[in-house]
């Protein structure tokens, strides 16, 4: 992009933003050489475009704001340099970063935390099937819901596999009571909280559906989640404190290096 009249021992421009040229060697290696010459002529003339706009923006931007040049060039270099530490962060911390977290951890952090992890939301270990109601052998399906054999929880995965509209079978993962039943009547329910107190079985149906709701255990909103519905958030917590702590080990390092070879000085301003 060149900023003057058209170099004539330059190809042909591809376009123009008052005095500023694009050209064929600009966008060189930007286009897949996969494309069909059809796509590649559209993906070319969108990047014109693209281009275009961008410099009528840059221009009119130029052309009504007023810029100290020396702040917007302190502006760049502090940008520049905020890039620069970060990829110099993140490269070291990829390869010093241990990322094995023993159960022991988890459980530590999870008992000194306890209260970090109330609930926000009621959650539930349970199945909820939506069926519509020309699906056959209901009371076979019911048999199966209601069996606590692993063999038949088998069969009933098959079956929802089948003919259910919506399902959720996972009785041992926790998952957010308000997530389970979205897009359902059930959603309606107004206290939702005093519901799962009541009901550990609960059908219903409307105009097309059935819809059927086995509950095995509950929390509801300001209790202590369960540390297996949190784990992977510790998980991430701890993870991201490693983290945190290996970075500022670095730059202690690297103080640490530089005031032993005096590569700093501090001077008195008095």
């Amino acid at each position: 992009m060149k900023e003057d009249a058209v170099d004539e021992n330059k190809q042909q421009p591809l376009a123009r933003v008052n005095s500023i040229y694009l050209y064929p060697e600009d966008v060189t290696g930007l286009i897949s050489a996969d494309l069909s010459p059809e796509d590649s002529a559209n993906r070319m003339t969108q990047m014109i475009n693209s281009w275009i706009r961008k410099q009528l923006v840059i221009s009119e931007a130029n052309s009504r704001l007023s810029l100290d040049e020396a702040e917007l060039e302190r502006r760049l270099l502090d940008y520049k340099y905020a890039l620069m530490i970060h990829e110099f962060e993140e490269q070291y911390v990829n390869r010093e970063l241990n990322k094995s977290i023993s159960p022991a951890e988890i459980n530590k952090y999870y008992n000194d935390h306890i209260d970090n992890f109330r609930l926000n939301q009621n959650i539930v270990k349970g199945i909820f099937v939506q069926l519509p109601k020309g699906a056959p052998n209901i009371n076979t399906f019911k048999r199966l819901l209601n069996s606590n054999d692993a063999k038949r929880h088998e069969e009933l995965v098959s079956y929802c596999h089948s003919y259910s509209k919506k399902a959720h079978l996972g009785d041992s993962s926790w998952v957010y009571f308000e997530q389970l039943v979205v897009g359902t009547p059930l959603q309606e329910i107004e206290d939702k909280g005093d519901f799962l107190k009541r009901y550990k079985y609960f059908e219903k149906e409307d105009d097309d559906n059935r819809y059927y709701l086995k509950i095995m255990e509950y929390r509801l909103i300001n209790e202590i989640s369960p540390i297996e519905f949190v784990w992977d958030e510790i998980e991430k917590i701890i993870l991201n404190k490693r983290k945190v702590k290996l970075v500022g080990d670095l730059e202690d390092e690297i103080y640490e290096r530089a005031e032993n070879n005096n590569d700093f000085e501090i001077y008195s301003n008095e």
